[in-house]
């Protein structure tokens, strides 16, 4: 039987073999004592020993399991050449088939996987993460009620090597979006002061009834600054944005107007653009505390802040809880918020990102592409995958599924019959074309501007 021929039959001798591993520690350290460092003393030392480490490898080191498991990788390598038969060598004593198959079955089940025991517990320090173009935009919407991009105008978020423009080692901070922060922030608190129901929502209450000046622009400032930095504020930190609105109000500002000022401060401080999560004071590693999982989990699902809910659970300290914490994800996925998990996350996971704006097939081989059909075309994977997420179904459809989602213009450049209006919808799709694979938006994105 050639080498190459024979690596099924060994492969199908050590499933055969199973497992030779005893269930507790001391007994799994025993078995390899007895059956397993006796093997390799026999067909391995000879080369790979104290006397001999041909090619720097000297397996007789390993005298224990624990050390074996210290090196799943090396072993993992082994277990690949005993397989192939590619070791022992030809010219050295060789195992019996049911030694060979042994002594992978037990390296299979015993020193090649990942050791969770040996991994360290400590998951080091999370890097401050600036919010993106898009989780600023969001914010804004959420926090304020407003219907544009203040963010339209920041520089373009990169993406480094992993491809996500969330990524915090790549959210640097070049002087002029400390510029264009500014403007956002103005730019947004002017809307939002002259429209009367937006004005009323920031305003909810006003000097009157016993409540001074003072004592009203505290609640509304306590308020939106817990909101905006995504925890309760103390009161150090309101007294700070207290200073600018006495500042304003002392000489003769509005009381709108001051407030707006104060508020102000609170869009550019550094609590609001960074997600940061305070170091706890030991050496030890440590949870995340309930508010940090808030944003975490907001922040993924929604790309914008924690709403009222998540920061009530937070501040009782129960969000972490596991019943509280998987009702929590299920309730925000059915939220219309979490379509921004599809436009981030799978948008750039997938590439159909770049159908918004960086895509441009040649318009002369190309004329049928239209405004009409790139919008129609984006719109596909991003409803696909929105409703994968949120009807729990199976990831195998990303490259596999029966159906997609269609409006006219879209159906009109597949061939589909029977669609009518812009609204997309589900139809079935001919074996062999479901899946992204089969989707315009993924198709187009991948290709050169005359393909």
């Amino acid at each position: 039987m050639s080498r190459t021929n024979s690596t099924p039959y060994i492969f199908l001798m050590a499933f055969l073999a199973g497992s030779v591993a005893a269930a507790t520690p001391e007994a799994l350290e025993q078995d390899f004592a007895d059956n397993v460092r006796p093997l390799l003393a026999s067909y391995c030392f000879t080369c790979h020993g104290n006397d001999k480490a041909k090619g720097g490898i000297n397996i007789e080191d390993y005298k224990t399991l624990s050390a074996v498991r210290r090196n799943p990788k090396f072993w993992k390598n082994v277990v690949h050449q005993l397989g192939e038969e590619e070791m022992p060598p030809e010219d050295e004593k060789q195992p019996a088939a049911a030694e060979r198959a042994k002594l992978i079955a037990w390296l299979e089940e015993n020193a090649t996987r990942i050791d969770l025991a040996s991994i360290p517990k400590d998951p080091g320090r999370v890097t401050i993460r600036r919010l993106n173009r898009n989780e600023y935009n969001n914010t804004m919407r959420d926090l304020f009620g407003i219907k544009f991009l203040p963010g339209k105008n920041f520089p373009a978020d990169g993406a480094g090597g992993a491809g996500f423009d969330n990524n915090a080692d790549t959210l640097f901070l070049p002087p002029i979006l400390m510029e264009k922060y500014l403007e956002a922030a103005g730019e947004v608190l002017g809307s939002v002061f002259a429209d009367e129901e937006l004005r009323r929502r920031v305003l909810f209450v006003e000097p009157g009834d016993g409540l001074d000046e003072e004592g009203a622009a505290k609640r509304i400032l306590t308020r939106y600054a817990s909101f905006a930095f995504r925890r309760y504020v103390t009161d150090i930190e309101v007294e700070r944005f207290m200073t600018l609105f006495r500042k304003a109000d002392g000489r003769g500002d509005p009381f709108a107007e001051s407030v707006q000022l104060a508020l102000k401060a609170v869009l550019v401080s550094p609590r609001f653009l960074f997600r940061q999560e305070r170091d706890q004071p030991t050496k030890e590693p440590y949870r995340v505390d309930d508010f940090e999982l808030a944003s975490r989990l907001s922040y993924f699902i929604w790309a914008s802040m924690p709403d009222r809910e998540l920061l009530q659970l937070a501040s009782k300290e129960q969000l972490h809880q596991p019943e509280v914490m998987r009702a929590q994800v299920e309730r925000m996925l059915a939220d219309r918020r979490s379509r921004a998990l599809a436009e981030g996350f799978a948008g750039q996971w997938l590439g159909f990102e770049k159908m918004r704006e960086e895509v441009r097939p040649d318009k002369g081989r190309f004329p049928e592409f239209d405004f009409a059909l790139r919008v129609s075309m984006y719109r596909e994977p991003l409803e696909f995958f929105h409703a994968l997420v949120q009807e729990n179904r199976s990831l195998i459809e990303v490259i596999d599924s029966e159906s997609t989602f269609v409006n006219a213009r879209l159906a009109k450049h597949y061939g589909i019959d029977g669609v009518a209006g812009s609204k997309m919808r589900r139809v079935p799709v001919p074996a062999g074309r479901g899946g992204v694979l089969g989707m315009g938006a993924i198709l187009t994105s991948t290709s050169l501007p005359l393909r």
